[in-house]
């Protein structure tokens, strides 16, 4: 858990700075140079782009982490594997966007009126979609070779930087609406390319036409997997996309914008849990394949209690800030409407990060298949509840059905694990960290703040910081946190 600990620290560091870039357009640039239908109109074509990414990658991402223990000691094994995995995708994206081009009108059909604009757009969600089944599939490769510095720094920092750019370049009137949309396209595809040649010359793969050569049983079962794997992935892209496909085609753009930045600024809490879980998902499989059933449940409770550590502090910070926070923003009049959608929000994102690495633990047990009911339920549930909730409620219907549908399918990992493993990500000092973070909410809450709101914020976060992380370090919460801290303290005395 040592490997997972340091890399998990330092990447979350790389993360944070693309969540600055990502604050930076999603909260002040977009609302600033467009009004909230148009930053809508650039979340739904995203959105739309990767509601149905799985299917184009096939599910071949997981299973190239999953079988490529047995690969990775001939690089000519490797190169086959990637050839084999990269013509898969590829010509599955050719495909789907032919089927795309043949039911346009239908598509179209679906935002006719309350999101026209979109049907102007269709294209760019087909740009994106292949950009990204590439992307997505280069990052499972390098996150066998252990590496989620270079996909991490392209995905949540570069990209955030091109667009970043093209935002302002709209902003100063040097490219209009369309230009803009072309230039993000742009973005898309150049850190694709970018992350291509590095696998290329850091670890030698070469495209290899001949994986035909591999034995066909195999090839029976690495692709019987990833059909396991793409509806898995396809109902959960359906659970992350649907509410902005439903939001807008129900309620409009407007409405679709609101609730595109509070999912933002809520996605703030569970980040560290991507970080995390693309360094420990080869850990995983290999621990399974070495029957090393205790490691998986170590892992399992550790980074539950530091997920939960940090997914508390993040939240406290969030939830009373958020008032300072609409009187600095563009439009923040408008947002404000998304406040109790924030709120609703962050209790799923902790209770998501609480619930640990259970997904991923299922996911390569000998119990996989488990998680295609669970999946597949958590998608029919939430389309269930966004149709239910959406007409009555708007984006508040939207955010209970995201809350309701998240806790449910976690709740249920946790027992089925429990139940074949007896394996469980809770600990006494879950408890610990339950009253710390109630006590230090209340105090925050009453703090008496009454400056300009971002000297209040700052304020409120250094002092909320400190006492979170005082106390934590001193009823010793974390163990890992507790030896990041001590081995800090030695290097300022070495200083």
């Amino acid at each position: 858990m040592g490997i997972v600990i340091r890399q998990s620290f330092w990447s979350s560091g790389l993360v944070y700075i693309g969540v600055v870039f990502g604050y930076v357009n999603t909260l002040i640039l977009l609302p600033y140079f467009m009004d909230i239908e148009q930053v809508g109109l650039v979340r739904l074509i995203q959105s739309n782009g990767m509601i149905l990414l799985p299917v184009v990658v096939l599910g071949l991402n997981g299973s190239y982490i999953k079988y490529f223990p047995k690969f990775k000691a001939s690089q000519t094994d490797k190169n086959k594997l990637f050839s084999l995995h990269i013509t898969s995708i590829l010509a599955a994206s050719f495909l789907f966007s032919g089927l795309i081009y043949l039911f346009q009108d239908q598509i179209k059909l679906l935002f006719e009126e309350k999101s026209a604009l979109y049907n102007e757009y269709v294209y760019a969600s087909v740009v994106i979609l292949i950009a990204q089944a590439l992307f997505n599939h280069l990052i499972s490769v390098m996150w066998s070779e252990h590496n989620i510095t270079i996909p991490n720094f392209l995905n949540e920092v570069a990209l955030r930087m091109l667009v970043f750019a093209c935002i302002l370049l709209y902003g100063l009137k040097i490219v209009d609406f369309d230009s803009f949309i072309y230039l993000v396209l742009l973005s898309y595809c150049s850190v694709t390319i970018i992350l291509y040649l590095v696998i290329i010359i850091k670890y030698n793969f070469r495209f290899d036409w001949k994986f035909y050569t591999l034995d066909f049983q195999w090839i029976k079962k690495n692709f019987g997997f990833g059909s396991y794997t793409m509806l898995i992935a396809t109902c959960s892209s359906i659970i992350m996309n649907v509410s902005y496909l439903l939001t807008s085609s129900m309620v409009g753009l407007e409405a679709n914008g609101i609730l595109i930045i509070a999912v933002f600024i809520s996605t703030i809490i569970e980040l560290p849990k991507r970080v995390i879980i693309q360094i420990i998902s080869p850990f995983i499989t290999q621990n399974f394949n070495d029957n090393k059933l205790a490691a998986i449940n170590s892992d399992y409770k550790r980074s539950s209690i530091n997920l939960g550590l940090i997914s508390f502090l993040l939240s406290i910070g969030i939830i009373t800030n958020l008032e300072d926070l609409f009187l600095i923003i563009p439009k923040g009049d408008v947002l404000s409407t998304g406040f109790s959608v924030i709120v609703i929000l962050a209790f799923a994102r902790i209770f998501s990060m609480v619930s640990s690495i259970s997904s991923e633990i299922l996911t390569y047990s000998a119990y996989y298949r488990l998680n295609i009911i669970l999946t597949i339920a958590s998608a029919v549930v939430i389309i269930g509840l966004n149709l239910l909730l959406i007409p009555k409620y708007g984006i508040i219907g939207a955010a209970l059905s995201i809350f309701i549908s998240s806790v449910l399918s976690n709740m249920a990992k946790l027992l089925i694990l429990y139940s074949k493993y007896h394996f469980s990500p809770f600990m006494k000092q879950h408890l610990v960290l339950l009253i710390i973070t109630f006590a230090v909410y209340g105090l925050t809450y009453f703090l008496p703040l009454s400056f300009d709101p971002i000297i209040n914020i700052l304020v409120r976060s250094i002092f909320t910081a400190s006492i979170y992380m005082a106390l934590c370090l001193l009823l010793k919460v974390s163990a890992e946190v507790n030896e990041l801290f001590d081995r800090g303290i030695k290097l300022l005395k070495g200083i």
